[in-house]
């Protein structure tokens, strides 16, 4: 069976004095986050987007989906559109179909010591 994203929502909370309260951040479906991103709360990131490695996405922020997004704060950068686009819609099977080859080889299986 292959790994299918869905829409995620993270709780994410506060100083402890208000722990009671939780601030959703929501990432579409199909969005690559990049490596050392920050969300803060309340985010929203639409679907089939691209957040460039080190963006912080800032509280509160509406990110269109089909979006590629870069940046201190994040600011959209350009729009996704033709073989971007049908890349993003069929390229999570290959990052899936590489981590299963990785696993057979041994390649970032946990050591049991």
């Amino acid at each position: 069976t292959g790994v299918v994203l869905k829409t995620v929502a993270f709780d994410v909370l506060r100083h402890p004095t208000v722990a009671s309260k939780r601030f959703l951040v929501t990432i579409g479906d199909r969005t690559v986050v990049g490596m050392n991103a920050i969300i803060l709360q309340r985010a929203k990131i639409g679907h089939e987007c691209v957040l460039a490695a080190n963006t912080v996405i800032l509280e509160g922020a509406q990110i269109p989906s089909r979006s590629v997004v870069a940046g201190v704060p994040g600011v959209v950068k350009k729009s996704i559109e033709g073989s971007a686009a049908k890349w993003i819609e069929g390229g999570g099977s290959h990052y899936v179909a590489l981590s299963r080859d990785y696993l057979a080889q041994g390649i970032g299986r946990p050591h049991t010591d």
